[in-house]
């Protein structure tokens, strides 16, 4: 890509981010499944297929619309879910997401990683609740598996709860349009269960990146990508 390219790139995905930030401070104002609505939804009938599921997902554009999809869609519908989420160092700035994610419709927040929150995680799927989680960020205790051809330390654990409960791993995204969103459910990734657990973690992982790569390359502006995905040797 050429300096020029990359350089529109960065202002345009920064222009994302920008609005993002602000949006947030306003989401409980935005009702999904209303006239005049400033979010439309393809493929919700996949919810209701597929409950209880364990959805997927990236940071593309503004991610809690996402959340705000099910949240909403499970108030009118019985629908239950829970959301996984990492504290913010700052007990004030957490404490305030907190609040605006419950104010939008979130009801039940778990922390993420850990052995307890996947306990949790589980226990929700056998009492039909679905969950969601993103899948796009480094995670150290994952595996190491190619995104974009580079390896990148990638979270295994909602491959490993799909498996392990026999619920579809369910993939979504959000796209920005302007002050509008579309959010798009997709087909449930195809897992194997052959009885070789390690490759088929392995291999339903692969499927997870694949998934990833696929919506950014149709949106590299509205990623969230100023995390350091790859390895160090690859950031000058």
């Amino acid at each position: 890509m050429a300096d020029t390219e990359k350089k529109k790139l960065i202002s345009a995905q920064w222009d994302n981010i920008g609005r993002t930030f602000f949006e947030f401070l306003a989401l409980h104002r935005l009702k999904v499944f209303t006239p005049n609505t400033r979010i439309t939804v393809e493929g919700l009938e996949k919810l209701d297929a597929h409950k209880p599921a364990v959805m997927i997902s990236g940071h593309f554009a503004n991610w809690e619309v996402m959340a705000m999809v099910f949240a909403q869609y499970g108030q009118a519908h019985d629908f239950p879910s829970q959301v996984t989420y990492r504290n913010i160092n700052n007990p004030h700035i957490d404490a305030r997401i907190r609040k605006q994610r419950q104010a939008y419709g979130i009801r039940l927040l778990v922390q993420k990683a850990g052995s307890i929150s996947a306990k949790q995680l589980i226990s929700g799927l056998k009492d039909g609740d679905s969950i969601a989680l993103l899948n796009d960020q480094k995670f150290d205790q994952g595996l190491s598996v190619p995104l974009f051809t580079e390896n990148a330390m990638t979270a295994n654990g909602p491959v490993r709860i799909a498996l392990k409960t026999g619920r579809p791993l369910l993939p979504m995204c959000v796209v920005r349009k302007g002050s509008r969103f579309h959010v798009k459910i997709y087909d449930p990734i195809p897992l194997e269960n052959t009885g070789k657990r390690e490759e088929d973690v392995m291999n339903g992982v692969l499927k997870v990146n694949k998934f990833i790569e696929d919506r950014i390359r149709e949106h590299p502006d509205q990623w969230f990508w100023v995390h350091r995905r790859w390895p160090r040797k690859h950031y000058g």
